[in-house]
């Protein structure tokens, strides 16, 4: 039989289609449930609701039940109260129940209206939360009262339980980024992409989906229709107002009408001053609106995941615009960015060592662990190599071969040592050809050269990396100076290794006059409009 304090709170329920379903009574706890009912994964005892436990105010409450929901495979919502703020003893309990507690009314057919089939997802689940107020022992707090724990449905695994309305968000700044890319006119899909880019996701990880992007452009144009005078160069002040980190160039052709714009958001400006070595130049998408070409800017970051760099769109597709574009990238000043990458990357992969050598467990506290995975599998691979000395270096072979081999030099009082392969200059990770010499060399540390700064985990801000990467350079310098020193007097001691040094010096210095000049490339860039 039901109690009388029960029956009031069936009287006194906000959603009437609740009443037929949820019955919650001052004794309610955690007592057992049909055999039926399927029981939440439970985590470590702290993160579990417990009758007794206390907060600060309700809302507090709702975060940390909301949470363990989350964490359990379904989402949560505020039911009914008791109380009213401002009435008496004002608001005095609150209930927290299952999304899918509750069954759906019948609706009353309307033949003049359209109906929209949409289905359910309520089925009476009896799961829920109870929290009342506490005044007795001081200032007011919360405590839980009751809690049932069993549900009725299926629980959701991770990977689809952030596909829940309560977990899909879409942040101001992410509204604001969908609308500009909404006036470019690019597909949802393609702004998806761009956005997985921009924020190192996988694809399909983004905190909402393409149905909640649709939803939010339809309800742009509703309140914007009579507002059409907003066009992307417009957007682009507005960003730049809000976000002075926010940076865009454009030129205007011979009747002001706008012909080329590139833009880039704080967190690409700074992702490009650290992984901007490498930069791809996708121009494979054109955009119907406006017929122009859509270039995007990309790379790899230090985890080996693509990043965002820009975005770029081309009135012509001619190397006059092209030139403009790339330029544009070579001329924008980085400097100031806050500090906001890759940390929720740090824990993607759990190292585990193969060699046990002292080399590799040092470049594993450094390195990223897509980079150090890499390194890894040189430094198992060196193991299988031979190296004999040479006099002008040494040989490095495998060891079931008789012939052949790679040529690599070792200066280990620079601290330099360069492969015939090339490896390192190619993907910044150490060959193991290098990496046998070193071993045989005794050397228990990777040069720190050798690791590079763009696959390093990241702990400081862009400002200090600009500031260490500004004074390597000068080492830099310095270093290849004494060994240009070195290389003049050991190439005097013979005619032999005159001539020799003498003809690679030449073929050296032609390429690297083939190679361009970043600040002489800034330099030369033509008169545009900048925001930076």
């Amino acid at each position: 039989m039901m109690s009388e304090d029960a029956g009031q709170m069936l009287v006194m329920y906000d959603d009437p289609s609740d009443q037929r379903s949820l019955s919650l009574d001052e004794t309610s706890s955690t007592e057992e449930s049909p055999d039926e009912a399927r029981l939440s994964l439970e985590t470590t005892a702290d993160s579990v609701p417990y009758i007794g436990q206390r907060f600060a105010t309700h809302d507090a409450a709702y975060e940390f039940y909301s949470e363990y929901a989350k964490r359990c495979g379904f989402s949560i919502r505020r039911h009914r109260t008791e109380g009213k703020d401002g009435v008496g003893k004002g608001l005095t309990r609150r209930y927290f129940v299952c999304h899918r507690a509750g069954n759906t009314p019948v609706k009353t057919l309307n033949d003049s209206k359209p109906q929209r089939n949409r289905k359910s997802s309520r089925c009476g689940c009896q799961a829920y939360l109870r929290i009342s107020k506490v005044t007795d022992l001081g200032p007011a707090e919360w405590r839980v009262t009751g809690f049932v724990n069993h549900h009725n449905h299926e629980l959701l695994e991770p990977n689809q339980v952030r596909f829940l309305p309560a977990y899909r968000t879409i942040s101001d700044a992410d509204k604001n980024r969908i609308l500009m890319f909404a006036k470019t006119g690019i597909s949802v899909q393609q702004m998806m992409r761009l956005m997985e880019l921009e924020k190192c996701v996988e694809p399909g990880y983004l905190p909402f989906t393409e149905k909640d992007v649709r939803n939010l452009l339809q309800s742009f144009r509703k309140s914007d229709q009579e507002d059409e005078s907003i066009d992307l160069l417009r957007m682009c002040r507005n960003n730049k107002d809000k976000d002075p980190n926010f940076k865009f160039e454009y030129t205007l052709d011979s009747n002001n009408r706008l012909d080329n714009i590139a833009w880039s958001y704080a967190s690409s400006v700074q992702s490009y001053e650290i992984y901007g070595d490498a930069v791809v130049f996708d121009t494979t998408h054109r955009l119907t609106v406006f017929d122009m070409p859509l270039g995007i800017w990309v790379g790899v970051n230090n985890y080996g995941m693509p990043c965002f760099f820009g975005c770029v769109l081309l009135r012509e597709e001619n190397s006059r615009s092209f030139s403009w574009a790339l330029k544009v990238a070579v001329a924008v000043d980085f400097k100031d960015q806050a500090a906001e990458q890759q940390t929720m990357q740090q824990n993607l992969q759990n190292i585990c060592l193969k060699t046990g050598a002292p080399m590799e467990s040092h470049a594993a506290s450094v390195l990223t662990p897509f980079a150090f995975s890499k390194l890894q599998e040189q430094l198992v691979l060196a193991a299988h190599y031979a190296s004999f000395q040479m006099d002008d270096g040494f040989l490095v072979r495998h060891h079931t071969k008789l012939e052949g081999g790679r040529k690599v030099y070792w200066v280990p009082r620079e601290g330099i040592i360069s492969c015939s392969c090339h490896q390192f200059e190619f993907s910044g990770i150490l060959c193991r050809h290098a990496l046998r010499v070193l071993s045989t060399g005794n050397c228990f540390q990777i040069p720190d050269r050798y690791l590079p700064l763009r696959w390093r985990r990241i702990s400081t801000s862009p400002a200090k990396l600009h500031q260490s990467s500004s004074s390597d350079h000068m080492e830099r310098i310095q270093l290849f100076q004494s060994m240009v020193s070195t290389l003049v007097t050991e190439s005097a001691k013979s005619k032999e290794r005159l001539d020799i040094a003498t003809e690679q010096v030449s073929i050296l210095l032609s390429r690297i006059r083939e190679q361009p000049v970043a600040s002489q490339g800034a330099r030369d860039i033509s008169p545009i409009h900048r925001n930076l």
